[in-house]
């Protein structure tokens, strides 16, 4: 935002004194940028260093070349202006209290180049990173272009950054590169730190969506590290959106949020226990989550659960992330609907290693060995708190047989906790109803996580 916001200014110069024409252009070529905002807005913020700059405005041409640091400039902040000092220039743009440069606290920029005209802005480079309060995000080898679609001038600040917000690309800098530019950013959520990084085919930012193109993306979060295999993300956007405003671009997001097919593994560092996912599908509305999976691992010390065909649709808070997980069982315990086709349980010899290359065949066929337990979930319903389900169960010890629960669910975000109170439990062709349901606790789950007292089921998430 802050080369943005630089280039334009010099722009908006230019635009006092002489009509644009489609012709018209501005290129620069950095060399280098450090920002860092300095306290209370005021003082030395960083330097900048151009390479060369060609200017062509109607019948003027201009290009300078760095050959003596004639370019390099040393920036300096007021909170009503900016300042650029070179040994031959002192240059002075002013600003509003209210500019989008103090939102950012430090950038950089090596090898850059910008081209602006009218009609388009294109932003390619090295390396490019930023920060504000909370978030860095940093572009690796990246290139980026807005085309101003039914916006009347990208030489100005609000034109430019309506254009980019309704046809926006960013893909890799070079055109033979097919991993698309390298992106990472760090943010923090409450007390939790995020880190992501992918390889970006590419990200775009049209008139009424977003998406991404990803390839191999990784996420550390809390206690998880989470591998994304290649993946097409998408969400809606307002197509009359034509000034930055995160939040409503957040909120419109994760109420219209899309998830093509994607194998996905998860590593819990806490638990040691390991996840994998073939996703079918995910998708948000604003009052609704559905989620589609062909094939889910969980995988311990001991054993192996496959789960096969799982399909959960839940209510929705309006504005919730997808991506919280309290956020999603609040909508969860108001309504929700989840079937399984088939739960399968394997036990895990000890000479099996806990590495990639069991994941890597896993992917491949999706097959165990030695089945011991398997167990049908129909629909399993929570309304308003109340929960009621049927699972059949099939083990090599027992026949088949069928559990019948209602009861009770609640949900305690405070103290991580999952509480089902068993208020009729009904078992066909076994002793014991007690007996069925720890077989079920004993083999699908991770007894760890579970207390079974009574008539309770407690699950520690």
């Amino acid at each position: 935002m802050f080369i943005f916001q630089l280039l334009t200014f010099f722009l908006m110069l230019q635009c006092l004194y002489v009509k644009a024409s489609e012709k018209n252009y501005v290129n620069l070529d950095l060399e280098t940028l450090n920002f860092l905002l300095p306290e209370n807005n005021s003082g030395n913020a960083g330097e900048l260093i151009f390479s060369k700059a060609k200017l062509n405005w109607n019948e003027m041409r201009l290009s300078l070349k760095n050959s003596d640091q004639a370019l390099n400039a040393v920036i300096n902040i007021r909170p009503n202006l900016i300042n650029f000092k070179t040994h031959r220039m002192n240059l002075t743009l002013p600003l509003s209290e209210e500019s989008p440069l103090f939102n950012i606290k430090a950038a950089q920029l090596k090898e850059s180049s910008i081209m602006v005209n009218k009609e388009f802005f294109n932003f390619s480079g090295e390396y490019f990173k930023i920060q504000n309060d909370a978030a860095i995000v940093t572009l690796d080898k990246f290139n980026s272009l807005c085309v101003g679609r039914d916006i009347d001038n990208l030489t100005t600040i609000d034109g430019l950054i309506a254009g980019c917000l309704n046809d926006f690309i960013i893909n890799g800098k070079n055109e033979n590169d097919l991993a698309g530019a390298k992106l990472e950013y760090t943010d923090r959520i409450d007390d939790m730190e995020i880190f992501f990084s992918s390889r970006l085919k590419d990200l775009k930012l049209q008139k009424n969506i977003f998406s991404l193109d990803l390839d191999n993306a990784n996420l550390n979060a809390a206690n998880y590290l989470v591998s994304i295999g290649k993946s097409n993300m998408s969400c809606k956007k307002n197509p009359e959106l034509y000034s930055i405003d995160f939040e409503k671009i957040k909120n419109d997001c994760v109420d219209s949020f899309t998830v093509d097919s994607s194998e996905i593994e998860i590593q819990d560092n806490e638990s040691a226990t390991e996840y994998a996912v073939k996703l079918e599908s995910l998708q948000t509305n604003v009052d609704q989550l559905e989620a589609k999976f062909d094939k889910v691992a969980i995988k311990t010390d001991e054993k192996l659960v496959e789960l096969s065909g799982l399909t959960i649709t839940c209510d929705k808070n309006q504005g919730d992330e997808f991506y919280e997980l309290h956020k999603v069982i609040s909508g969860c315990m108001k309504y929700s609907k989840i079937k399984l086709d088939l739960a399968t349980t394997t036990g895990i010899e000890e000479e099996v290693e806990r590495d990639q290359t069991f994941w890597d065949e896993w992917f491949a066929d999706g097959n165990s060995e030695v089945s011991k337990f398997n167990a049908t979930l129909g629909n399993l319903t929570v309304n308003n708190g109340e929960i009621y389900f049927i699972i059949t169960v099939d083990t090599s010890l027992t026949p088949k047989f069928n559990i019948s629960i209602k009861g009770e669910i609640v949900h305690d975000p405070e103290n991580k906790t999952l509480t089902i109170h068993m208020d009729k439990v009904k078992v066909a062709k076994i002793p014991t109803w007690r007996w069925g349901v720890n077989k079920i606790l004993n083999f699908w789950l991770d007894m760890e996580n579970i207390k079974f007292i009574g008539k309770k089921i407690t699950i520690q998430l």
